[in-house]
């Protein structure tokens, strides 16, 4: 991705899922990842990556990029390998993204 205006230092990029086309199987877990790397002033590389026995037909992310230094703007992730083993399978898995302080909007983006 190419910036429409190239910054003075490289930014903090977040990505997020948008639309996901991926084939399940029973007794297997899909996998799918969106993220940011070789971020420069002028851009960066936008990556969704799929592993083990996922299959992805079609993805696509979102993506927001702003000043490392910015007030008031923070970010975190979340992964349900930090609350469940890979294999410990549930309806519904929960974290939480710790902040450096409370901004007073909450946000709920996923990963599968």
């Amino acid at each position: 991705m190419i910036f429409p205006r190239q910054s003075e230092e490289p930014p903090t990029i977040i990505t997020w899922l948008n639309r996901l086309d991926l084939v399940s199987a029973l007794g297997k877990d899909d996998k799918l990842r969106s993220f940011a790397d070789e971020i420069t002033a002028e851009g960066f590389i936008a990556h969704l990556n799929t592993w083990d026995s996922s299959t992805m037909h079609g993805a696509a992310l979102c993506w927001i990029a702003f000043p490392r230094k910015k007030a008031d703007v923070d970010s975190g992730t979340f992964s349900t390998n930090d609350v469940r083993k890979r294999m410990d399978l549930r309806a519904v898995t929960r974290g939480r993204v710790r902040f450096k302080r409370d901004l007073g909007l909450w946000c709920w983006l996923g990963c599968v």
